[in-house]
């Protein structure tokens, strides 16, 4: 549900006038457009921007670009004037509860006194990878697949996309046996300018991956080391934030920046589990006493690619052995065990090697990939199963974006 505020143009210029004689800091910077005025240290601007602004990222690019360039803390979007026809989504994360500076409130991050800019629109575009032949694929029709980048790394099997940042990340396992060589790429989104951000001999193989675009992180699994890895989204300062624990391959890894959670599975040891972002005090990797069981599952389970909905707080997950694709609560139901849960649900199956999924909450559609190369869809509730709509020679991560026309 997308909650609305509406802030009136006088109650705006009282707001405005406040923050400018307070805070002489907080003006608009010469040669930075309001709408790019970053709101501190106070937090994103509601789910991923959505609202009445066609796609998620209308409300956020702009902000968000005006981190990078160093004119925010951690996570303000939206800005002075940001849009209120993009208005902030289901509500605002951070420690200070504010969604960019002066013009958002947290429970609706409304774009702020600026804000009556149109919406941008935006074009849902799927990208995929291709394991064997070592490609990017992208697709803008959900009818033919492109060629985005011809030559990755050995095995690419996580990808995911910066749009506000014009960045593509994706990972490659070095070989598909994991004897190691891992490492992870970035591009432009046209496929352009490929560079190499965590070499080789760091991660020995990398699978599953998400981005943080809050506190600018990149999160990837490593199968054989057994590890969750953290860097820069530059690839600077990676370090494992899980690793031991008795783990055997982790593979999946999702992110719950407003709850300070990740998720991440070990698909031999049929687990799901989670743990805080943030380290606990004096804890590394090794020794961190943070990390819960969320699913342990039985049979022939294995469960891969984990992707989550904000908005209902559920989390989705591919399980290759099955066949199949799950969802239930972030949470473990009150009165229940991690191995006897019973909000499991399963909502697709006849599947083949299922691998990656990708969730586009804002027009009730998931998207999952098979190795074999199909990629299908369906609604959030598996309902509407499209088989096969784009293939390639195989397929493991997917990633929906949603690109400005």
């Amino acid at each position: 549900m997308t909650t609305r505020r509406t802030i009136s143009l006088m109650t705006i210029a009282v707001l405005l006038a406040a923050a400018c004689a307070s805070d002489p800091d907080e003006q608009a910077t010469p040669g930075l457009s309001p709408a790019g005025q970053s709101g501190g240290a106070a937090g994103q601007g509601g789910a991923a921007g959505a609202g009445t602004g066609g796609g998620p990222m209308a409300g956020a690019s702009a902000g968000d670009q005006a981190q990078q360039a160093g004119l925010g803390g951690a996570g303000g979007m939206g800005g002075v004037a940001g849009m209120i026809a993009a208005s902030g989504g289901a509500g605002g994360s951070g420690s200070g509860g504010m969604s960019g500076g002066v013009g958002g409130m947290a429970a609706g991050g409304v774009g702020g006194a600026g804000g009556m800019m149109p919406a941008v629109e935006t074009t849902p575009t799927l990208y995929w990878l291709d394991i064997n032949a070592n490609r990017v694929m992208r697709s803008t029709d959900f009818m033919d697949g492109e060629v985005l980048v011809t030559r990755t790394g050995t095995a690419p099997d996580g990808v995911a996309v910066d749009v506000a940042g014009g960045k593509v990340y994706w990972t490659n396992m070095g070989s598909l046996f994991g004897s190691g060589g891992g490492t992870l790429q970035r591009a432009n989104l046209d496929g352009s300018g490929v560079e190499t951000i965590v070499p080789a001999g760091i991660a020995q193989t990398p699978k599953q991956m998400q981005l943080d675009l809050v506190n600018r992180h990149v999160y990837f699994c490593d199968r054989e080391g057994a590890k969750v890895w953290r860097a820069g989204m530059d690839g600077s300062n990676p370090e494992a934030i899980v690793s031991g624990h008795g783990f055997t391959e982790l593979v999946g890894v999702a992110l719950d920046v407003p709850g300070g959670k990740f998720y991440f599975s070990d698909r031999i040891g049929k687990k799901i589990l989670r743990a805080s972002i943030a380290m606990p005090a004096g804890e590394t990797g090794a020794n961190r006493t943070d990390i819960e069981e969320m699913f342990v599952l039985g049979g022939s389970a294995m469960p891969i690619d984990l992707d989550i909905d904000h908005e209902h707080k559920m989390l989705y997950w591919t399980d290759r052995q099955l066949g199949t694709v799950h969802r239930a609560g972030l949470d473990i139901p009150a009165g229940e065990t991690a191995s006897a849960r019973t909000d499991n649900e399963m909502l697709v199956d006849g599947l083949f090697d299922t691998i990656g999924i990708t969730l586009d909450v804002a027009n009730d559609k998931m998207y999952f990939s098979e190795l074999g190369g199909n990629i299908s869809a369906s609604a959030l509730d598996g309902s509407g199963l499209m088989r096969d709509i784009l293939s390639s020679g195989s397929a493991t991560g997917v990633a929906i974006a949603h690109i400005p026309k």
